[in-house]
Protein backbone atom coordinates (compact mmCIF):
# COMPACT_ATOMS: atom_id res chain seq x y z
CA UNK A 1 0.00 0.00 0.00
CA UNK A 2 0.70 3.76 -0.14
CA UNK A 3 0.76 5.46 3.25
CA UNK A 4 1.27 8.75 4.08
CA UNK A 5 0.07 9.89 8.03
CA UNK A 6 1.44 13.32 8.14
CA UNK A 7 -0.84 15.35 5.94
CA UNK A 8 -2.91 18.06 6.70
CA UNK A 9 -5.76 18.44 4.58
CA UNK A 10 -7.86 20.70 5.64
CA UNK A 11 -7.30 23.29 2.66
CA UNK A 12 -7.56 20.31 0.11
CA UNK A 13 -11.40 20.11 -1.35
CA UNK A 14 -10.95 16.51 -1.66
CA UNK A 15 -9.77 15.27 1.61
CA UNK A 16 -11.88 12.30 1.27
CA UNK A 17 -10.47 10.75 -1.91
CA UNK A 18 -6.99 11.04 -0.60
CA UNK A 19 -7.44 9.93 2.80
CA UNK A 20 -9.09 6.50 0.42
CA UNK A 21 -6.17 6.64 -1.53
CA UNK A 22 -3.26 7.43 0.66
CA UNK A 23 -4.09 6.49 4.54
CA UNK A 24 -2.17 6.77 7.33
CA UNK A 25 -1.76 3.23 7.85
CA UNK A 26 -2.61 -0.15 7.22
CA UNK A 27 -2.65 -3.83 8.94
CA UNK A 28 -1.17 -6.61 6.79
CA UNK A 29 -2.05 -10.57 7.58
CA UNK A 30 1.21 -12.84 6.86
CA UNK A 31 1.60 -16.48 8.56
CA UNK A 32 -0.50 -15.56 11.45
CA UNK A 33 0.44 -12.38 12.94
CA UNK A 34 -0.68 -9.06 12.57
CA UNK A 35 1.44 -6.29 11.21
CA UNK A 36 0.67 -3.14 11.28
CA UNK A 37 2.16 -0.14 8.96
CA UNK A 38 2.41 3.69 9.64
CA UNK A 39 3.49 5.69 6.55
CA UNK A 40 4.92 9.08 7.26
CA UNK A 41 6.63 11.47 4.13
CA UNK A 42 9.62 14.48 4.42
CA UNK A 43 7.97 17.97 6.37
CA UNK A 44 11.14 19.49 4.21
CA UNK A 45 10.18 22.94 3.38
CA UNK A 46 11.73 22.66 0.01
CA UNK A 47 9.24 19.98 -0.86
CA UNK A 48 5.92 21.60 -0.57
CA UNK A 49 5.23 23.51 -3.57
CA UNK A 50 4.88 19.81 -5.14
CA UNK A 51 2.28 18.89 -1.91
CA UNK A 52 0.25 22.53 -1.87
CA UNK A 53 -2.08 22.30 -0.98
CA UNK A 54 -1.84 19.61 1.23
CA UNK A 55 0.68 20.36 4.08
CA UNK A 56 3.26 17.91 5.48
CA UNK A 57 3.73 17.85 9.17
CA UNK A 58 5.96 16.48 11.90
CA UNK A 59 6.68 13.32 11.05
CA UNK A 60 7.69 12.25 14.79
CA UNK A 61 4.02 13.41 16.09
CA UNK A 62 2.58 11.71 13.47
CA UNK A 63 4.04 8.48 14.22
CA UNK A 64 3.64 8.51 17.92
CA UNK A 65 0.38 9.27 17.82
CA UNK A 66 -0.66 6.49 15.08
CA UNK A 67 1.14 3.81 16.62
CA UNK A 68 -0.63 4.79 19.78
CA UNK A 69 -3.37 3.27 18.27
CA UNK A 70 -2.26 1.14 16.02
CA UNK A 71 0.02 -1.10 18.68
CA UNK A 72 -3.10 -2.79 20.72
CA UNK A 73 -4.09 -4.16 17.05
CA UNK A 74 -0.92 -5.60 15.94
CA UNK A 75 1.87 -8.22 16.85
CA UNK A 76 4.41 -6.36 14.63
CA UNK A 77 4.62 -2.46 13.83
CA UNK A 78 6.23 -0.76 11.40
CA UNK A 79 7.17 2.38 10.50
CA UNK A 80 8.15 3.22 6.39
CA UNK A 81 9.17 6.47 6.45
CA UNK A 82 10.64 8.81 3.61
CA UNK A 83 12.15 11.25 5.44
CA UNK A 84 16.41 11.96 5.95
CA UNK A 85 18.30 9.33 8.17
CA UNK A 86 18.61 11.59 11.30
CA UNK A 87 14.49 12.22 11.39
CA UNK A 88 14.28 8.48 11.24
CA UNK A 89 16.64 7.66 14.33
CA UNK A 90 14.76 10.02 16.38
CA UNK A 91 11.41 8.27 15.09
CA UNK A 92 13.17 5.52 16.31
CA UNK A 93 14.05 6.78 19.66
CA UNK A 94 11.40 8.85 20.57
CA UNK A 95 8.38 6.49 19.70
CA UNK A 96 6.90 3.76 21.70
CA UNK A 97 6.14 0.29 20.71
CA UNK A 98 7.99 0.37 16.85
CA UNK A 99 9.82 -2.52 16.20
CA UNK A 100 11.80 -1.15 12.98
CA UNK A 101 11.78 1.85 10.88
CA UNK A 102 12.55 1.49 7.39
CA UNK A 103 13.81 4.57 6.06
CA UNK A 104 14.17 6.43 2.65
CA UNK A 105 14.98 9.68 1.19
CA UNK A 106 18.62 9.94 2.35
CA UNK A 107 19.55 7.75 0.10
CA UNK A 108 21.79 6.11 2.61
CA UNK A 109 22.82 2.58 1.67
CA UNK A 110 22.81 1.06 4.80
CA UNK A 111 24.13 -2.86 4.83
CA UNK A 112 23.47 -3.33 8.39
CA UNK A 113 20.74 -1.59 10.14
CA UNK A 114 21.79 0.61 12.27
CA UNK A 115 20.41 0.12 16.02
CA UNK A 116 18.61 2.41 17.79
CA UNK A 117 17.88 1.94 21.62
CA UNK A 118 14.05 3.05 21.30
CA UNK A 119 11.63 3.48 24.27
CA UNK A 120 10.31 0.03 24.11
CA UNK A 121 13.40 -1.75 23.23
CA UNK A 122 15.83 -2.26 20.27
CA UNK A 123 14.56 -0.29 16.88
CA UNK A 124 16.37 -1.06 13.77
CA UNK A 125 16.54 1.28 11.18
CA UNK A 126 17.25 0.96 7.53
CA UNK A 127 17.52 2.53 4.26
CA UNK A 128 18.55 0.24 0.90
CA UNK A 129 20.38 3.38 -1.02
CA UNK A 130 19.12 4.93 -3.92
CA UNK A 131 16.92 4.68 -7.18
CA UNK A 132 16.19 0.72 -6.96
CA UNK A 133 20.12 -0.29 -7.00
CA UNK A 134 19.89 -2.42 -4.09
CA UNK A 135 16.34 -4.47 -2.88
CA UNK A 136 16.74 -4.43 1.26
CA UNK A 137 15.97 -7.58 3.48
CA UNK A 138 15.67 -7.57 7.24
CA UNK A 139 14.29 -10.02 9.27
CA UNK A 140 12.57 -9.89 12.79
CA UNK A 141 12.02 -12.27 15.22
CA UNK A 142 8.52 -12.70 16.63
CA UNK A 143 8.22 -14.80 19.62
CA UNK A 144 4.85 -16.54 20.01
CA UNK A 145 4.89 -17.17 23.08
CA UNK A 146 6.20 -13.87 24.83
CA UNK A 147 5.11 -11.99 21.99
CA UNK A 148 8.54 -10.19 21.87
CA UNK A 149 10.11 -8.64 18.84
CA UNK A 150 13.63 -9.17 18.15
CA UNK A 151 15.72 -7.87 15.18
CA UNK A 152 17.04 -10.99 13.08
CA UNK A 153 19.74 -9.29 10.80
CA UNK A 154 19.50 -6.93 7.76
CA UNK A 155 20.97 -7.60 3.52
CA UNK A 156 20.91 -5.47 0.89
CA UNK A 157 20.74 -7.38 -2.70
CA UNK A 158 21.93 -5.68 -5.55
CA UNK A 159 19.38 -5.46 -8.39
CA UNK A 160 20.24 -6.61 -11.82
CA UNK A 161 18.54 -7.70 -14.79
CA UNK A 162 19.57 -11.68 -13.53
CA UNK A 163 17.50 -11.14 -10.61
CA UNK A 164 14.96 -13.64 -10.15
CA UNK A 165 11.73 -12.95 -8.96
CA UNK A 166 10.92 -14.39 -5.42
CA UNK A 167 8.03 -16.66 -6.05
CA UNK A 168 6.54 -15.96 -2.73
CA UNK A 169 6.04 -12.45 -3.29
CA UNK A 170 4.54 -12.61 -6.83
CA UNK A 171 2.29 -14.36 -5.23
CA UNK A 172 1.24 -11.41 -2.77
Amino acid sequence: PVLGGNFDLSAYNRREDFRRTIPATAILERQGLRIGLIGVTTSDNSFKTFLEPVKATDPTLEVIKQAAVLRPQVDVLLVISHNDFPTNLIIAQAVPGINAVISGHSHLKTGRAVLVQGLTGQVPVVEAGEWGQFLGEFTLNFNRVTHQVTYGGSQLHAVSPDLEEDPQIALD
